[in-house]
């Protein structure tokens, strides 16, 4: 697989990291090293994408969401009276 005719292939874009990674170490520059530590690690399956994980946890909630029961209680009526709102206890009548 190449990108764009650029003669790009994912071996290459992995060997361009691991030089990289070892420039940025010998140079003292940690942080990028570090990022380009955590590229090949997901890579290599090592290290998970913790975005894609959090997709899944949201995703989840709103299926259980999907299936709760909604338990609003009816209007209030008093002896014969109209029925009084009963408000949202995240509503303010302003």
């Amino acid at each position: 697989m190449q990108v764009a005719g650029q003669g790009w292939t994912p071996e290459k874009v992995i060997g361009e990291l691991q030089m990289l990674y070892q420039d940025a170490r010998e140079a003292g520059a940690f942080a990028p090293a570090k990022d380009i530590l955590t590229l090949l690690g997901r890579h290599v399956g090592i290290l998970r994408d913790e975005r894609h994980t959090k997709t899944e946890v949201s995703h989840s909630f709103e299926l259980l969401l999907d299936k709760a029961k909604d338990i609003t209680p009816e209007a209030l009526q008093l002896n014969g009276s109209q029925g009084l709102p009963v408000l949202n206890s995240q509503e303010k009548d302003t």
